[in-house]
């Protein structure tokens, strides 16, 4: 009887969570923040150059769009998404081993 009520607790808990995240995210009353991981998919030095030259003002326009998009729908916030460039990878250094 004790471990149902735990496991019980347990889906409540995850059930919960879930729905706040959902909730949350689709109030548009905080910024949602995107990360964005460039991957080199191949080995190739142009790829690998491209890669390496991305910088955070590239995606910039994805802000922009998103906060003309929020103002046509008159959203509660002027910012409703935040781009962040993360580390990037090449193709070679995710492979399993």
């Amino acid at each position: 009887m004790l471990r149902i009520l735990i496991l019980l607790l347990v889906l409540l808990a995850v059930a919960l969570t879930t729905w706040q995240e959902r909730y949350l995210s689709t109030r548009w009353q905080a910024p949602l923040y995107v990360a964005i991981y460039p991957i080199a998919a191949d080995e190739s030095p142009a790829t690998q150059a491209y890669v390496a030259a991305l910088d955070a003002e590239a995606f910039k326009s994805i802000d922009r769009f998103f906060a003309r998009e929020a103002a046509r729908y008159h959203l509660a916030t002027d910012e409703p998404i935040r781009t962040r460039l993360r580390r990037r990878w090449s193709l070679s250094s995710i492979k399993p081993s």
